[in-house]
């Protein structure tokens, strides 16, 4: 039987429980094999992350240290340039032939996805796995995928996240401010204590 992998990328800055949450209730709902979170060098969508790449690898490495089906790759990381989803998933493509890809994300991903790169090819290379986010309507964003919803390409998971959200919580560091409790594993609470990151003071890893 070929190996179910999910995977969920991201800038991860810092990586939170809602990012955990994401990827243990696809694991299960899913019956995935395992899921890799991926931090994304240069996100295409977004400004540059604030952390450098090794702090942002690091937190996702401590992240899920432990937990037995969720693992960090540092693929994108490695790459030049941008980091564009269809890339990494052709990668995986060809590393891992015998492997069925399942592309997690949020449904406000779904509904972005027309202004990705190459989005069919998205949907060809692996399956894509919207998880409900707060202020996003699945039917707005499943609309434009009627026929992958249908084939099964497209997979829409109800869950309630937990309501953390990464600009929050450096926000919440940058003021001094503790972060709330259960926000970040123990582990990753300790690396933002222990490296500064996130403080005024704090100029952060060159990535």
């Amino acid at each position: 039987m070929a190996r179910r992998i999910g995977l969920l990328g991201g800038t991860f800055d810092p990586v939170h429980a809602g990012h955990l949450d994401l990827a243990r209730t696809c694991a299960q709902r899913l019956a995935l094999d395992e899921v890799r979170l991926l931090p994304a060098r240069t996100p295409p969508h977004k400004d540059g992350p604030h952390a450098g790449a090794h702090d942002r690898y690091a937190m996702v490495a401590l992240a899920v240290d432990g937990e037995r089906r969720l693992f960090p790759d540092a693929r994108e990381l490695r790459r030049e340039g941008k980091s564009y989803t269809v890339e990494t998933l052709r990668a995986l493509t060809e590393e891992l032939p015998e492997a069925e890809l399942f592309f997690l994300a949020g449904a406000d991903s779904l509904r972005d996805l027309g202004s990705w790169r190459e989005p069919e090819e998205i949907l060809s290379l692996a399956v894509f796995v919207a998880v409900d986010r707060s202020g996003v309507s699945f039917a707005q964003a499943a609309a434009p995928h009627a026929e992958a919803v249908a084939s099964g390409r497209v997979i829409l998971i109800e869950h309630e996240p937990p309501p953390f959200s990464s600009t929050r919580l450096r926000e919440l560091l940058a003021a001094g401010r503790p972060l709330p409790e259960g926000a970040v594993e123990p582990a990753v609470a300790r690396y933002i204590e222990k490296t500064g990151l996130y403080r005024p003071e704090s100029p952060g890893s060159s990535p």
